[in-house]
């Protein structure tokens, strides 16, 4: 069953497997961006941040996921209660998750 408190969005941040996969979500939405047109309105610092990205996307990840975790499009997939190991994995899918990177392309450019 996927649910959404506080305390397990915060667990699903500290899972090393989501971690990997929001790197991997950054690295698809930072070539989109880097493949849109130069007149695309803010492009520069929408380019900044895919190229940061595409750098070192880990350390992007590691360093969004507290507050993205938070951001609708994860709350809207909920994170499964924890398993018997006491394991929790996202209930939301990548469409999903590299929609909300598109919403927030700009927040986290600094636009």
């Amino acid at each position: 069953m996927a649910v959404n408190t506080s305390d397990l969005m915060m667990q699903i941040a500290n899972v090393t497997t989501f971690q990997q996969r929001l790197a991997y979500l950054l690295g698809v939405q930072a070539m989109i961006v880097r493949a849109e047109d130069a007149e695309t309105a803010n492009h520069a610092l929408r380019d900044t941040l895919a190229r940061r990205v595409l750098e070192n996307p880990q350390t992007c990840a590691t360093a969004i996921v507290t507050t993205f975790v938070g951001r609708p499009n994860m709350l809207g997939g909920g994170v499964t209660a924890p398993d018997e190991n006491g394991r929790v994995t996202s209930a939301a899918e990548d469409g999903s998750l590299i929609a909300q990177l598109a919403t927030d392309w700009n927040i986290m450019a600094g636009v």
